[in-house]
């Protein structure tokens, strides 16, 4: 079993849906954005108890788990790469 089951976390995502979710919808193309989005928040915080970005979420899914901290993937690496390049051009015009 891996260990997105074992920790219940589908147990988890569905119990956040049914907090957040106060609304019907036909499918899940029809739930608003805004509510996407606060599940997607609550999702985040609760794989580390913290608050975490984005970016730290990407690397945790598209990393190698046995230590090596490589990516699965050149595409992965190459994304990567170039949201550091961009963060640094931002960083530096701000």
């Amino acid at each position: 079993m891996n260990k997105f089951v074992e920790n219940e976390a589908p147990r988890e995502i569905t119990n956040d849906i049914k907090g957040v979710i106060k609304g019907v919808w036909p499918t899940w193309k029809k739930v608003p954005n805004d509510i996407k989005d606060l599940l997607w928040e609550n999702f985040k915080k609760k794989d580390l108890g913290r608050d975490v970005d984005d970016f730290e979420v990407f690397e945790r899914m598209h990393k190698r788990k046995q230590g090596t901290g490589e990516f699965v993937d050149n595409k992965s690496a190459r994304v990567s790469e170039q949201y550091k390049e961009r963060q640094n051009i931002d960083d530096q015009s701000t």
